[in-house]
C-alpha cells in the first residue's frame, strides 16, 4: 500500500507545507462518536493524535474497531 506524505512522524519530525482544501462536515442527529473520523466514496479513516506514536495508533485503531462494529457489524 502506498503511503502519503505525512502518514506519521515516527521520529518526531515532519515536513509542513501550505495548501488549500475543501471538506464537508455533516452532523447526523442522534449519532455519537468518540473521536474525529472521515470517509469518502472509497475509504473510511480514523485519526490518532498523541505522544508517543504508539498511543496515537491505539486511539485510531480503537475508534476504527468501534466504527466497524457499530455501523458494519
Amino acid at each position: 500500500m502506498a503511503r502519503d506524505p505525512g502518514d506519521g512522524e515516527i521520529v518526531g519530525t515532519g515536513l509542513e507545507t501550505a495548501f488549500e482544501m475543501q471538506f464537508t462536515l455533516r452532523v447526523i442527529k442522534g449519532k455519537q462518536i468518540n473521536w474525529p473520523r472521515g470517509e469518502d466514496d472509497a475509504s473510511i479513516f480514523t485519526i490518532g493524535n498523541a505522544r508517543p506514536l504508539e498511543l496515537a495508533l491505539q486511539h485510531a485503531t480503537t475508534e476504527m474497531v468501534r466504527w466497524l462494529r457499530g455501523d458494519y457489524g
